[in-house]
């Protein structure tokens, strides 16, 4: 990379925002570290051109948090999958709870 610590960390942030665009998450494993090589080296930087950079981060936080929301999704559909094969809890009219099996598929066969 530059030797100038802005562009290495604009660049570091533009490969960060690639990663998360193309869902590959574990390239990000390593990038937390390089980042923070880079900045105390920023100390005495333009503001403006810090500012440029905290728009950057901004930005790759937002794709974070949408990564991190997608998943707490996907887990939770997961989770009412599975116990959806759990069989169905539901109440009856005097309010107590009745468990319904879960279907199990059996195929009678005859030779």
């Amino acid at each position: 990379m530059a030797n100038d610590p802005l562009t290495e960390l604009r660049a570091l942030f533009q490969e960060e925002r690639g990663l998360l665009l193309a869902g590959k998450l574990n390239g990000l494993v390593g990038l937390a570290d390089r980042k923070a090589a880079v900045l105390p080296r920023l100390a005495g930087a333009n503001a403006a051109a810090l500012r440029g950079l905290q728009a950057q981060a901004s930005e790759n936080h937002r794709l974070l948090r949408a990564v991190q929301d997608g998943l707490r999704a996907a887990i939770t559909r997961l989770a009412a999958i599975r116990t959806a094969n759990e069989g169905l809890t539901s109440y009856a009219a005097d309010g107590r709870t009745s468990h319904h099996g879960a279907l199990t598929c059996k195929v009678e066969r005859r030779a």
